[in-house]
């Protein structure tokens, strides 16, 4: 087996509007990390992050879907929150959302994300959708919310409520948390 390199670890998550495979992406947040560090007290600027807002315009003639419940969930979400995931400012289509993605994750060693049956299924879906590969394998995704159900009173800090990037912040310190708590000294590939 492969050992992971411990710094080539990214962290990601979506804001949608809907559960579905193919719902329609607001907001993409990702954070490369080391799981062995405690970035607890690291400063968001100094990480290695990637953030976009997704152009909902842009997946038309795309298999996508919208989810009612979704959106009357995001009706009751603080006017903060809903700013931030749909302001129309600094928008960009979803093929060029998936492309400099693709070209950030640089041959990542692992991915993350809080369960790998929603925000890596989606990210799939458009990447089939436009033709184009993913940067992860599949033996590459990693899932964090598991993880942390194996560190019982795991406490981990909570960023802005369903901001992408600052979900990414508070995942991945929950990620080295539990590393720390369980003592995992290294991780094995595929």
């Amino acid at each position: 087996m492969n050992k992971i390199n411990p710094g080539n670890h990214v962290m990601v998550d979506l804001e949608t509007l809907g559960t579905k495979p193919n719902s329609l992406m607001l907001t993409i947040g990702a954070i490369r990390f080391n799981p062995w560090l405690d970035d607890l007290a690291t400063p968001l600027e100094d990480m290695d992050t990637f953030y976009r807002r997704v152009d909902l315009d842009s997946f038309n003639g795309l298999d996508h879907g919208i989810d009612d419940a979704t959106l009357e969930w995001w009706g009751r979400q603080s006017d903060d929150v809903r700013e931030e995931a749909f302001s129309e400012d600094n928008r960009h289509s979803i093929s060029d959302v998936l492309a400099d993605f693709h070209r950030w994750c640089g041959g990542i060693d692992a991915i993350w994300a809080n369960g790998t049956g929603f925000d890596l299924n989606i990210l799939e879906h458009f990447s089939r959708e436009l033709q184009r590969g993913v940067a992860w394998q599949y033996w590459q995704a990693r899932d964090a919310r598991t993880l942390y159900a194996l560190v019982p009173g795991l406490e981990r800090p909570r960023g802005a409520a369903h901001h992408a990037l600052l979900d990414c912040w508070s995942q991945v310190v929950g990620v080295q948390r539990s590393f720390n708590a369980l003592g995992i000294s290294e991780l094995n590939g595929r």
